[in-house]
């Protein structure tokens, strides 16, 4: 890439060299070209990426003009062509990188552009050109493609000459390939016997920790969480109650040894924290709380006649193990709260969302505008997916009773 000082704006160019005008050599000259600027393994990356391309160039010998030439064999005289619904998908991709190729700045030009646009809010002014003469690019561009060439045509020597050696399966690469599949299908079915084993406290764990581990040692390698704790920590004598109801529910929660209680203390916790929302504020975000713990409670009634005996499948060590984790979960996102609460939030969008909210979507509450005016194709994909879910559902129940109209 290239700065284009024309005009005093920013410019890009990506060069191509011109040999083919195709996409796939446009986007292989520009790595070329970003490998080329690498310090200071720049050399080395080059010559990597010039000798994989060139195993490419003998690829598309062996898959694209091989089988074209020569005489047929016996076995082969009675082929025929493939239909026209086989031909047309690599049709249109040979047309479209064609076209991508020999018109490359008015649609991946554009498509840059727009990305750009979308990450910096600036125009840089990029340009994508086909031919920007002759250079350094254009050179390995050449080398690769003689290289290429020069693996391919020489081939049929080396195997004939091979061959008669019976040369041990070590160094050979279907050998290495073969093995190397077959280890990933090994650690595929061992991980997934580790991983997918119907127990659902093993799966609520993974998703704990593999979300809480990476963002734990990136806010740490970042400096650590800085905290300020509000100036008034103050509460009123109903929030200090909500809290108290809270907790002996959780605990209530933990050491109950029935679902029938189980399923009481479990929605006294949801419709606590559903009071919380109301008294911050969050009404919408009650209301749905509220209609998640009604409708847990009626469906967990309406199963608990046909669950197996309540019984204790956990160890003592394992309880240990699960409250650490929820116990380090809650704690982060404890620190995590206080972090953001406790760090100046100045972004624009808040500012335009709030004044943008009463005039454009005709609406105050200012979350339920951006769902459903300024994210509505989101809120719509969101809504769409409930709605199969709820077909596939009712589909399912139909099937269960034996109900066809």
């Amino acid at each position: 890439m290239e700065g284009d000082a024309g005009d005093g704006g920013a410019g890009v160019i990506f060069d191509d060299g011109g040999d083919s005008p195709l996409i796939g050599f446009i986007g292989k000259e520009t790595l070329y070209k970003a490998v080329l600027e690498v310090q200071p393994w720049g050399r080395v990356l080059i010559a990597l990426a010039v000798a994989s391309s060139a195993f490419l160039v003998v690829v598309t010998f062996l898959v694209g003009f091989r089988p074209f030439l020569g005489k047929p064999r016996p076995e082969f005289q009675k082929v025929h062509e493939a239909p026209v619904a086989m031909l047309a998908g690599p049709l249109i991709l040979a047309l479209s990188g064609l076209l991508l190729g020999l018109f490359p700045d008015f649609f991946v030009g554009h498509l840059l552009e727009e990305s750009v646009v979308s990450i910096i809010s600036q125009r840089l002014g990029i340009e994508i050109v086909l031919w920007h003469g002759f250079n350094l690019v254009l050179l390995l561009s050449f080398v690769t493609l003689l290289a290429g060439v020069g693996l391919y045509l020489p081939r049929s020597f080396v195997l004939s000459r091979l061959e008669p050696l019976h040369l041990p399966g070590l160094v050979k690469p279907s050998i290495w390939y073969e093995e190397a599949l077959s280890e990933i299908l090994r650690f595929a079915a061992w991980l997934t016997s580790a991983l997918q084993n119907g127990d659902l406290r093993r799966y609520l764990a993974v998703i704990i920790l593999s979300a809480l581990i990476p963002a734990s040692l990136m806010l740490f390698s970042a400096g650590g969480f800085s905290v300020t704790l509000p100036a008034d920590l103050s509460a009123t004598p109903y929030e200090i109650a909500l809290a108290l109801i809270i907790v002996l529910a959780t605990g209530l929660l933990l050491m109950s040894d029935s679902r029938l209680k189980a399923i009481v203390s479990m929605d006294v916790l949801g419709f606590g924290v559903g009071i919380i929302f109301i008294i911050y504020g969050a009404s919408d975000v009650a209301l749905t709380t509220f209609a998640i713990e009604t409708l847990n409670v009626i469906l967990f009634v309406l199963a608990l006649a046909h669950l197996p005996k309540f019984t204790n499948r956990s160890r003592p060590s394992g309880r240990f193990r699960d409250g650490l984790i929820a116990a380090s979960a809650g704690i982060f996102m404890t620190l995590t709260v206080l972090q953001v609460t406790s760090t100046d939030l100045s972004s624009r969008l808040k500012e335009y969302f709030g004044s943008a909210s009463l005039p454009d979507g005709h609406g105050r509450n200012v979350v339920n505008v951006i769902l459903v005016d300024f994210r509505a194709l989101d809120t719509l994909g969101e809504i769409t997916v409930l709605a199969i879910a709820a077909i596939g559902v009712f589909t399912l129940l139909k099937l269960r009773t034996g109900k066809t109209d």
